[in-house]
């Protein structure tokens, strides 16, 4: 009998020796990977998104994970980025923790990720984070996001929109979210300022959204260069922002 229960000892011991042998091997293989993805990305490798898809789906969390922990903003955007690429769709406290970071491109990509990973569970910490954005583009990466989820709320806006292109912004999403054309950007698209006409392009540029595309087409006449240059510029977004959309 003693000598079973030191045979079972034994082998539960060298079980557990190799366990910790090959989770040692998978950390330490791991940490390479990290290293790895992190130098093609300092080197902007245009094949880092290559190398990161071809490794495997653990391997890949666990190079996201040490992205999202790394004091460097621009490594926890790049972390955002990858989420994309692997096409997992993570938690919702890691998208929560990006858009609570100090750094605006990394709030700008958290948003972005849980558009593009439909993390709808993050809905009501996007329109939060509205409320205490500063900066431009974050506030309009939070409302697109938002319309992709189908979880745009005007109501919860309510004392938004005290500059004039934050009011076009929030209004065009409400008419998107509610199914409607997007009749009031004609009041854009012919404003006396060529800036606001100019804003109007990019806006739809965008959202990508088809209905506002005469109204685009319409602002690469218009009677000024610089306005006709950025519709065009528009166009060109909007064809490859809607490819990407319709690839989804």
């Amino acid at each position: 009998m003693k000598q079973i229960v030191k045979s079972v000892t034994l082998a539960v011991i060298g079980i557990g020796i190799v366990w910790l042998g090959l989770l040692t091997y998978r950390r330490i293989v791991a940490a390479k990977q990290v290293v790895l993805i992190r130098r093609e990305i300092l080197r902007e490798n245009p094949r880092v998104l290559e190398l990161f898809s071809m490794l495997s789906s653990r391997m890949q969390q666990d190079v996201v994970a040490s992205f999202l922990k790394d004091p460097d903003p621009n490594t926890r955007a790049n972390a955002y980025q990858l989420m994309v690429v692997a096409k997992v769709k993570w938690t919702p406290w890691a998208f929560q923790a990006g858009l609570r970071d100090n750094d605006p491109t990394v709030r700008f990509h958290a948003a972005l990720a849980a558009g593009e990973l439909r993390v709808v569970e993050c809905a009501e910490d996007i329109s939060a984070a509205y409320l205490s954005e500063n900066t431009w583009y974050c506030k309009l990466e939070y409302v697109r996001t938002l319309v992709r989820l189908d979880r745009f709320d005007r109501r919860k806006f309510p004392n938004q929109g005290a500059t004039e292109h934050e009011a076009w912004l929030l209004r065009y999403a409400d008419f998107l979210t509610k199914g409607e054309p997007p009749d009031l950007l004609v009041g854009a698209i012919e404003h006396a300022s060529k800036d606001t006409r100019c804003f109007a392009a990019n806006l739809i540029s965008y959202f990508a959204d088809p209905r506002g595309l005469p109204l685009l087409e319409k602002l690469a006449q218009d009677q000024d260069e610089n306005v006709r240059n950025c519709a065009t510029k528009a166009l060109d977004r909007y064809s490859r922002r809607e490819q990407v959309l319709a690839n989804e």
